[in-house]
Formats: structure tokens, C-alpha cells, sequence
């Protein structure tokens, strides 16, 4: 180090220089300021159904929206939203040097990052029962406590289930502008300018 040395007499300077000073003893707050709004920020990825690029989510196939309809879901949209489990977990951990946020949720990996399910051959019951609908009578899955509803014992094959990846964790530029505008304003807070 130079020989060099400075002295501030300017009382003002001083006094927010102390203030920013003790802010930095204690960033954590700024740390959940940060935590919160990108918690928020996630959760809108959610409502948009496109990843951190701006990408729109790939569609749900016709299968898996075929079996959201007719029970107050709505098919193709709402994805990842049908209970609202993973929407409602995401929140985010924060001490001094850094901040964190995700999921528990133990499907939330999959979702995110995509992936293969491979699932064993296995038997089951269904229940099946017959709809007599226009002089024709047609059978549909039924529920167990229907009464008309008559068990039946099938076996599944082995399949595998393909999940695309719908991210929704990960850093947009509007989320790094949002990051350095909380620091600032913290900041401006904390300092009084």
C-alpha cells in the first residue's frame, strides 16, 4: 500500500458514508428483499408458462390434457398449476452473502430440467360402467363407489413417460435488473438519499 491517505471532514458525506456502512453489517435484509422479489418473479413464469428466456412452455401432450377435462380443470392450460403444489412451494432462503429460492416439491427437478420415467409392469382394478346415452350404450371409467361401476383386473406394461422441460428457476434479464434496482434501493433506504 501507497504512503497516501485520505480524511473526509464533510460532516453530511460522513454520516450516510456511517449509514451505508452499517447497512453492510447487516445485508441479509437486502438479501430477503432480493429473495421475495424473485420468488414473485417465478411465480409469474408460472402464469406466463414460458422458462426465464421467454420461451413458451412445450404444450401439454393430448393425452394429458384429454384426462384434465370434465373435472374443472381446463385441458391444455394451467400448466403445472393443477393442484397449485408447486406453485405455492417455491420460496427462497437468505443470510448475509447470499440468497437461494427453489422447491421441495421432490416432482420439481423433472419439471424443470425434464426428463424419462421408466415405469414397471404392474396390475390393477379399474371400474368400469355402462352409459346408456341416444339408444346406444357406451362404457366409460367409473369410480369405485358408483354403484353400477363393476371391478375389473388389468395389467399395464412396462411404458416410460417422457416429461419436457418447462423451467421455471433460472435468471431473466428483467430478473437482473430487478436484483441491482432492490440493491439500490436498499441502499437509498439505508443511507437516506
Amino acid at each position: 500500500m501507497s504512503g497516501i491517505s485520505f480524511q473526509i471532514d464533510d460532516k453530511e458525506l460522513l454520516d450516510k458514508l456511517n449509514l451505508l456502512a452499517a447497512s453492510s453489517e447487516r445485508p441479509q435484509a437486502m438479501m430477503h428483499a432480493i429473495g421475495a422479489a424473485m420468488v414473485q418473479s417465478t411465480q409469474r413464469r408460472f402464469e406466463r408458462e414460458a422458462g426465464p428466456d421467454g420461451r413458451p412452455w412445450p404444450k401439454l401432450s393430448p393425452r394429458t390434457a384429454n384426462k384434465r377435462l370434465g373435472r374443472s380443470r381446463r385441458g391444455y392450460a394451467h400448466m403445472l398449476r393443477v393442484t397449485g403444489r408447486l406453485y405455492q412451494s417455491i420460496s427462497y432462503q437468505a443470510d448475509g452473502l447470499s440468497v437461494a429460492w427453489g422447491t421441495n416439491v421432490v416432482y420439481g427437478p423433472i419439471h424443470q430440467l425434464g426428463g424419462t420415467i421408466d415405469m414397471p409392469a404392474r396390475s390393477q382394478r379399474i371400474y368400469l360402467r355402462n352409459i346408456r346415452k341416444g339408444g346406444q350404450t357406451r362404457t366409460r371409467f367409473g369410480k369405485q363407489s358408483h354403484k353400477t361401476a363393476e371391478p375389473r383386473d388389468v395389467n399395464v406394461g412396462p411404458h416410460t413417460i417422457t416429461i419436457p422441460a418447462r423451467p421455471y428457476l433460472g435468471l431473466s434479464a428483467a430478473d437482473r435488473e430487478e436484483i441491482i434496482a432492490q440493491a439500490v434501493d436498499f441502499y437509498r433506504k439505508e443511507t437516506g438519499a
